[in-house]
């Protein structure tokens, strides 16, 4: 079993440290730790490791003291660990307060009330020694499913599609990706497919691309666009991508999400909740024409009405249908956001559907944003150049994709 920690880089005292080491040792005696001590600057880059660690625990525990409340790196990681929480019922996420943060104190925080972590499992104070062996108690209760988490399941997906193709054709893959193909002795078509499904399943963007055009020639035309679907919304930061199901899933407290960008109807928020529901199909979009004149609420529901009726659902079944539909709807809504009257309306009006407003193209900087108590607005911010990477890298996939039907 793979247990990752998160933590704060910058512990408040030495007594925090102490819990981190009593933790990190109690587990290494029966599994496997997945840990990164190294110090995290706010203006570096995402280290990709820690997307693979989250993606591959089967167990995650989250030591939040007070740095941690305030950290940048310590919030990305709770979200997306709060995101495979609420997507696997399986998956344990164990929240340790430290240095006198309480309990509440972490549910209320700004920063981490959206992520629901309430409705996980907290661990009762002790002292680092009793601490870490409720851990270890709580994980010896949950031995996890062979090949049960993401990072398993996306490498065993891809590995049954490559396992289709020729084992010569793998190999010239393989050797242009630098990998060594020699030796592997029985089964070596199975583990040259897992071999490639895991570099394709650890890549970024740009090696993403890089495998993807190595392995154009062993791949039909129909294998290609499986592997290009299930790639596409992998550019999405899995920390902004995390707190959109725990957003959907509280119907109690009913909100709508803010996503900054160009590309928002027709690329960017379909990306998004795709990665937060990793590809899966129930799911649809209202799409909102951007010339929304002088009565936004009665523009926008009327398109939303004229949504449903294209699929003979009459604006009084509406309501009903949603209630029982097993599709949730995703209403993608173009900048600017509307004011605090309008934006509350269409929430109440449509308790059942998501909107995404639009908050502008750099960043969240639409003034109203802050205007409006149940507008999450994704965190982290859409970079405009990570945007456009993705739209163009995806022109690239379609290129490839239009060779190999040729």
């Amino acid at each position: 079993m793979r247990v990752f920690i998160s933590h704060s880089s910058q512990p408040d005292s030495p007594r925090d440290a102490e819990y981190l080491n009593a933790v990190d040792t109690a587990l290494r005696t029966e599994f496997e730790v997945l840990l990164d001590r190294k110090s995290i600057e706010a203006n570096q880059e995402w280290p990709c490791e820690l997307n693979a660690y989250m993606d591959e625990c089967h167990v995650a525990v989250l030591l939040v003291s007070r740095n941690a409340l305030q950290s940048d790196w310590v919030n990305r990681e709770a979200a997306i660990l709060a995101w495979r929480r609420a997507l696997e019922q399986d998956f344990q996420l164990l929240t340790v307060p430290l240095g006198g943060v309480t309990r509440d104190e972490i549910l209320k925080h700004g920063r981490f009330s959206a992520m629901e972590l309430g409705r996980w499992q907290f661990i009762p104070s002790g002292d680092p020694a009793e601490v870490a062996e409720r851990i270890l108690t709580h994980c010896r209760a949950h031995a996890p499913q062979p090949d049960s988490t993401p990072m398993d399941q996306q490498v065993l997906k891809l590995s049954a599609l490559l396992a289709d193709s020729n084992h010569d054709l793998l190999c010239m893959a393989a050797t242009e990706l630098g990998m060594e193909t020699a030796g592997w002795g029985a089964r070596a078509h199975e583990k040259l497919a897992r071999g490639l499904a895991r570099r394709l399943a650890d890549a970024g963007p740009d090696e993403q691309y890089k495998v993807v055009l190595a392995l154009d020639h062993a791949l039909d035309e129909g294998q290609i666009r499986r592997l290009l679907r299930g790639m596409e919304y992998l550019w999405v930061p899995a920390a902004a991508a995390g707190r959109i199901p725990p957003l959907v899933a509280n119907v109690e407290k009913r909100s709508a999400i803010g996503l900054n960008g160009k590309r928002l109807l027709t690329f960017t928020g379909r990306n998004y909740v795709d990665r937060a529901y990793r590809g899966k199909s129930n799911r649809d979009f209202i799409l909102i024409d951007s010339a929304i004149g002088q009565q936004p609420l009665q523009e926008i529901t009327q398109q939303i009405e004229k949504y449903f009726e294209s699929r003979d659902i009459r604006r009084d079944e509406i309501s009903s249908y949603l209630e029982s539909s097993r599709t949730h709807y995703f209403v993608l809504v173009p900048a600017p956001v509307p004011d605090l009257e309008v934006f509350d309306a269409l929430v109440d009006q449509f308790p059942q559907l998501t909107f995404f407003f639009g908050t502008g193209l750099a960043g969240h900087d639409d003034p109203r944003v802050g205007m409006l108590p149940r507008l999450v607005a994704l965190e982290p911010v859409l970079s405009p150049d990570l945007e456009h990477k993705a739209w163009s890298r995806q022109k690239d996939f379609e290129v490839i994709l239009n060779n190999v039907s040729r």
